[in-house]
């Protein structure tokens, strides 16, 4: 079930002098972390976010204080020049729970970006983790977790895109926007005529009265009950929890 086998950790810099140091990272260190990660092209959450993705983790609030919140890089002046989060996640499969991780906000210095190795080593590592999963590895990044021999997910065309047309004309004038065509707009309504008709006929298209949609202000015990359902029809999928109390956290 790993997505990365577990290797031998990663040996930290040695310490010497005001050398960089690795450490476990705290709710003091929010400032930083926002400002290291907006320099480099990062969505910064606000504190309020950010302390919510962490705390109000059903998984993390209950392994607190020894599961970390994260790790960060601090150079020789305190200043913290590479971080990455830590979420705890729980997953489903053949009947019994999986303890999942992910990371948030990997960065650091270009000065410091060789030691991200050791930030993911940590994340990847952990004892008790049976899988690590991410989606936001990009080419400048592929080669770190492939050094740590994550793989890729075997199945999925993630270069492809579905979609659920609820407007037509709406979704074909954006489209032909997005193309940069001209007239997008009175192009449009012909496109989408033809592309309401081909559904229509092939009957893709969701018939009315298939289901029925209900605004919820809240997760009650329907979710409980679906996500039970849910679990119990697909033993032999790997599911990641919505029960009721994990919805309300995210």
């Amino acid at each position: 079930m790993d997505s990365a086998t577990k290797i031998p950790r990663v040996t930290e810099p040695v310490q010497a002098g005001r050398g960089p140091k690795l450490r476990e990272t705290s709710l003091d260190d929010y400032a930083q972390i926002a400002s290291l990660e907006s320099r480099y092209g990062l969505a910064a959450k606000t504190y309020e976010e950010w302390t919510h993705l962490h705390l109000s983790n059903p998984l993390q609030s209950g392994r607190q204080p020894g599961w970390p919140i994260g790790w960060v890089i601090e150079d020789g002046d305190k200043q913290i020049v590479g971080s990455v989060g830590n979420i705890p996640l729980s997953y489903e499969f053949g009947g019994r729970s999986i303890l999942a991780v992910t990371g948030r906000g990997l960065v650091a210095e270009p000065a410091y970006r060789s030691m991200s190795l050791v930030l993911l080593d940590h994340l990847i590592n952990q004892p008790g983790v049976e899988l690590f999963l991410t989606n936001a590895i990009t080419p400048a990044s592929a080669p770190a977790f492939s050094a740590l021999e994550c793989v890729r997910v075997p199945v999925g065309q993630w270069d492809e895109s579905a979609f659920w047309i609820t407007h037509y004309p709406a979704f074909f004038k954006g489209l032909l926007a997005m193309k940069n065509l001209g007239w997008a707009k009175p192009l449009s309504y012909p496109v989408s005529a033809l592309a309401f008709l081909k559904d229509r006929l092939t009957k893709t298209a969701l018939r009315e009265g298939d289901v029925e949609v209900k605004a919820c202000t809240g997760f009650d015990d329907r979710f409980d009950e679906f996500w039970e359902t849910l679990k119990r029809n697909n033993p032999h999928r790997l599911l990641a929890d919505r029960s009721r109390e994990v919805m309300k956290w995210h």
